[in-house]
This record gives C-alpha cells, sequence and structure tokens, in this order.
C-alpha cells in the first residue's frame, strides 16, 4: 500500500512539474485563449481542422462544406489528423471553441508525455524523484518545444513510451494466451488499450512503435527459438497493425469508389533522403537555448551544413543525450566482455533498448534503410527524422537504468550530493533547454485578430447567410509554396472568422477542382465574373500580400471599372467586394 501511495505521488509530481513547465514556460497568465497562435502555416491548417470538427462533428476530419465552394472539400483524400487528436478535439470542441481547444490540447501534451513516461519508468527504477525527473525531462524535450503548436499532431507523443513499455512486455514475459501470464484483467485492457491509441496515433508514432514492438519479437523469437511466439506474443502488433488499417480505411474506400487522387499528398523517396536523421543533430544543443554559447553552436551548424530542414528539430537534451552515448558505449562493452558476465534482468534490459536504438539509427540516418522502405514499399512515411522521439524515450529508459544503479550503491553523503548534483543539473539543463516566450508574446496577434474580427463581421453581415466567396488570388490546398507575400493556409482566414460563409478556398487539388477552374484572368476579368456569378458566388474577397503589387490592379478593376465600393479591414490588407445585380448583367452582356 505504501509503495503504491508513493507510486501515485510521483505520478502525480511528474504530472504537475510537466503542466508547471510548460505554463511557465508559456506565460500561461497572460494568454488570451480566444486569439489564434497565428495567421497562417500549419497552425492556421490545424484551427481550420478543429473549426471543422466543431461545425461537422467527426466527420469534420474527412470533409469540409464551407471550404471549397461551390463543391466542398474532401479533406478525406489527405487525413492531416490522426484518430487521438480528433477525438480530443471532438470532444473539447463540445465545450470550448476552436481556439480555446487547440492551445488545451497543446498544453496537455506536457502532463500526457509526462504520465506515460512515468508508467513506462516504473520498469527501471522504483526510486520515485528518479522517475519523475526523467518523466519530466521526456515530457519537455526539446523535441516538443521545436515542434510546438503548429505541428501539434507530432507533439502528442505520449504514445511512444506506451509502445516502449509493450515491446519489454513482448521481450521479457511469458504470454499464457494473448498476454502476460502474471497480469490481471485490468493489466491487459491497459496493455491493448495502449496498443489502440498507438495504432490510432500519429502515422509516425504507429510506425516507430511498431519498429521497437517487432524488434522485441524478433529478439524474443530469437531467444526462445518458440513458434508459439507468432500467435501470441505478436498479437500487439497485430492490435497496432489493425488500429493503423482502421484508421486509413476511410480513406481507401473513398479511394476506391471515387478513385484515387494522384496530386494531393503525394510523396516522393528522394524526401525520406533529404528529411532523414542525422546524428551530430541529435547531440547538438537546442538552437534557441538561451545560453548564447550553447545556440550559437548549433546555428554554425545550420549554416554550414547541407539540406538544414526540419531534421534540425532531432535534439535529444542533455539526459536523452546521456543515455544515448551510453548506449552506444554498452554495444561495444558487450561485445568485448561476450561469455565473461552473466545478464541480470537490468542487463537484458540494456541490450534490447541498445538494440532498438541501435536499429533505428540504422533505419532513419541520412543514407540508411528507410531509403529502401520508401523505394520498394511505400514513400510515406518520409519525416525519418521524427525517430528522434522515439530514441529520446529509449534513452531515457537506458540512463535510468544506469543512474538507478549509481544510486543505489550510493549512501550517506555520497547518495546527499550525488542527489544535490542532479538537481543542479536538472535546473541548469531546464534553464537551457526551454523555450522561453517573451512577455505579452501575443500583443501583435490580438491586434491582427481585432482588425480581422471587425473585418469579417462587416463581410457576413453584408454578405447574408451561406453566401458563397471566392478568393483572390487563387491558392490550391494542400501543400504548396506562398503566393508573394500571402503565405501557405492563410486563405483559410474567411473560414475561422466566419460562421456561415462558404469559401473558394480549400478544395483539395485533384479532387475539388470546381473553385480552381473559376480562377481565369486573375480576376479581372467579364469571363471570370460570368463564370463565379454562375457557380453562384456573390462577393469577391482580396488578400492583398498576394499580389506583387500589393493588390494596386485588382483593386483598381473592381473599384475604377466595375465601381463597386469595398469593405476594407483596418489595416488595408483585406478587401471585399459584393457583386449586385449590375454587375450580374454586365457579366452576362
Amino acid at each position: 500500500m505504501q509503495k503504491r501511495t508513493g507510486s501515485l505521488i510521483g505520478l502525480a509530481a511528474a504530472i504537475m512539474l510537466s503542466l508547471g513547465s510548460i505554463c511557465l514556460s508559456f506565460r500561461v497568465w497572460e494568454l488570451d485563449w480566444n486569439v489564434p497562435v497565428n495567421f497562417s502555416g500549419d497552425g492556421i491548417l490545424l484551427l481550420t481542422l478543429f473549426r471543422s470538427i466543431a461545425e461537422n462533428g467527426l466527420k469534420g476530419i474527412w470533409f469540409c462544406d464551407r471550404l471549397g465552394a461551390p463543391d466542398w472539400s474532401a479533406l478525406i483524400d489527405v487525413p492531416f489528423l490522426d484518430l487521438d487528436l480528433a477525438g480530443e478535439t471532438w470532444l473539447l470542441t463540445r465545450f470550448f471553441s476552436a481556439n480555446t481547444v487547440f492551445y488545451l490540447l497543446y498544453l496537455l501534451t506536457y502532463p500526457l508525455a509526462g504520465a506515460s513516461m512515468y508508467l513506462l519508468m516504473g520498469k527501471f527504477t522504483k526510486k520515485t524523484p528518479l522517475r519523475v525527473l526523467l518523466s519530466v525531462a521526456y515530457a519537455v524535450t526539446p523535441y516538443h518545444f521545436y515542434r510546438g503548436m503548429g505541428h501539434m499532431t507530432l507533439s502528442h507523443y505520449y504514445t511512444v513510451p506506451l509502445a516502449v513499455l509493450a515491446a519489454l512486455l513482448i521481450a521479457e514475459e511469458p504470454f499464457r494466451g494473448i498476454a502476460p501470464e502474471r497480469f490481471s484483467r485490468v493489466k491487459k485492457l491497459l496493455l491493448y488499450g495502449g496498443c489502440v491509441l498507438l495504432g490510432f496515433s500519429n502515422v509516425y508514432y504507429a510506425f516507430f512503435g511498431l519498429f521497437c514492438m517487432g524488434i522485441a519479437f524478433l529478439y524474443k523469437l530469437a531467444c526462445t527459438k518458440k513458434l508459439s511466439c507468432l500467435w501470441k506474443e505478436a498479437v500487439p502488433l497485430y492490435t497496432v497493425l489493425l488500429c493503423v488499417g482502421i484508421s486509413l480505411l476511410p480513406k481507401i474506400l473513398y479511394s476506391l469508389k471515387y478513385g484515387e487522387n494522384t496530386i494531393a499528398g503525394v510523396r516522393s523517396p528522394v524526401q525520406t533522403e533529404i528529411l532523414s536523421l542525422r546524428i551530430i543533430q541529435m547531440l547538438l544543443p537546442p538552437g534557441y537555448s538561451k545560453v548564447g554559447i550553447l545556440a550559437k553552436i548549433t546555428q554554425h551548424y545550420s549554416a554550414v551544413g547541407m539540406s538544414i530542414n526540419e531534421n534540425q528539430f532531432a535534439a535529444l537534451g542533455l539526459f536523452a543525450a546521456a543515455g544515448f552515448l551510453i548506449a552506444c558505449l554498452w554495444v561495444i562493452f558487450r561485445i568485448m566482455q561476450k561469455g565473461k558476465t552473466a545478464d541480470t534482468r537490468q542487463r537484458e534490459r540494456l541490450n534490447l533498448l541498445s538494440l532498438c536504438i541501435l536499429c533505428l539509427v540504422m533505419y532513419s540516418v541520412t543514407g540508411g534503410f528507410s531509403m529502401l522502405f520508401s523505394m520498394l514499399i511505400t514513400p510515406e512515411i518520409r519525416c525519418v527524422n521524427r525517430s528522434s522521439v522515439v530514441i529520446a524515450c529509449l534513452s531515457l529508459c537506458v540512463l535510468a537504468i544506469v543512474l538507478d544503479a549509481l544510486f543505489t550503491k550510493l549512501k550517506g553523503k555520497g547518495l546527499a550530493i550525488g542527489g544535490a548534483v542532479m538537481a543542479a543539473v536538472s535546473v541548469c539543463v531546464g534553464y537551457a533547454e526551454f523555450s522561453w516566450y517573451p512577455t505579452h508574446w501575443q500583443a501583435a496577434a490580438k491586434q491582427t485578430d481585432a482588425v480581422l474580427q471587425s473585418f469579417f463581421a462587416q463581410v457576413e453581415e453584408t454578405a447574408g447567410e451561406n453566401a458563397l466567396i471566392y478568393e483572390l488570388p487563387f491558392m490550391q490546398f494542400p501543400e504548396v509554396p506562398p503566393i508573394n507575400g500571402m503565405e501557405h493556409y492563410q486563405p483559410a482566414l474567411g473560414y475561422l472568422y466566419t460562421d456561415t460563409l462558404r469559401w473558394s478556398y480549400g478544395g483539395v487539388k485533384g479532387r475539388n477542382p470546381a473553385a480552381e477552374q473559376l480562377a481565369i484572368d486573375e480576376g479581372m476579368s467579364e469571363a471570370f465574373l460570368r463564370g463565379i456569378l454562375d457557380a453562384g458566388f456573390t462577393g469577391v474577397y482580396i488578400d492583398t500580400k498576394g499580389f506583387a503589387d500589393g493588390g494596386a490592379a485588382v483593386n483598381a478593376y473592381y473599384t475604377e471599372t466595375l465601381g463597386l465600393t469595398p469593405i476594407v479591414s483596418e489595416d488595408g490588407w483585406l478587401y471585399y467586394y459584393p457583386l449586385d445585380e449590375s454587375i450580374s448583367q454586365q457579366a452576362g452582356t
């Protein structure tokens, strides 16, 4: 009972410290929960998906009838959200706005990661302070700050420790039926519940989780030489695979019925090489560090290195980097000491963890086996540098075993000194590796939000309920480069700031071509007007940042040639032109 109470206290501490760390870094006391995190890029894409779920329920993951007018958007072709995140979003949007849910879900990723890692750490140490420390280290790994809110789906990596735990159980435990024989019914449900969460999680975490579980299964098969593993220990793998298949099933069925989309979301094997993992980037300190000399080291490498992209987000952090180096040394030690030392449970675990790390590096590193997978099977798992967070989890497990053995040997003053040193190092690491948000970091966003609120309120009132609005310049969706100063996904602002209007932006390229086919003559001709009017559009929205001349020519056409009076945002950025009956008659002639 006392051990269980201590464990629960440790779990609560890991959760609270993980949450408290991000709240402190995020300056959550200054946060305006209703202001979008930004107004372009992946953050706006995610907000768009959250809004679609809020309006349409879970169907909003796959379809949105207010995007891609006069058609509707078949988001099913490019499933951006994993089912775990979509389910969480759907639940929270029953009670909060999409903007609020966005911040809530991001903040929750920290305590969720800390809690799942604390559960895993129980396999390596019973020392509660050590479990808490390394769990929090995993929750606030630099990878988390790098990915941030723009890559919300990648911030949901709390499933990774569940995959590592399942891998350990497969490798170590004798199975009776489809679960470890000593497991109670509750633990069996938790095991397979974790497998379901992993299978429905981000495809990269499901893939690399299966990778680790597969290594553990082969390890078990090699050690036991029992084919019964195929229908016992392998069942957790089959469960994850089944859930991955279920999550992909809607897209597969839709493609079978309406044909495959060969344009949107298409990947190439060469992208796997470009977005591969580099060992040096895992070991370098984060480039955002407040410790100038550390930041300069990484920034220098980024300046002189080749093909620097999101692979620079692979930094492990000091604790995980130490565990990674220990794992590398352990492989060498095991080869040199073969047959000379007896294996204990912890040494066997070091063997398995080091093997998983080695295999992940061999697969993900530039020129690694991932290229073969991309060329021979599928290039969909292209950003293999994202295996770094799995390597971080495994490396922290290695460090936990070593530190547990070290602190077990220390007694009296030695133990006190060791604990003090760890505490001091933890504080220094926290300062160096946290991404500290500046004071009033939302100030500029609040000003932009106020301008957009006012502008789109006028547009919606003028256009009327369920009106169709055509957006200029036309931008394809998704994954296209900026148009002049108009960033990708920026045209989704109209959808986010209105409740009933339907927008031409957001139809998936290769699937919803209606709006794109209407995009002729840069929106400055009678033929263009006739086309959009016939399609049911009653207004034209102009983002001046999308034009090289700042929208001077297109605005002159609508104001001087057509004689229309626009609604203009306070900062002169956005224009809206209602198309009245006279314009309809003029276009008809």
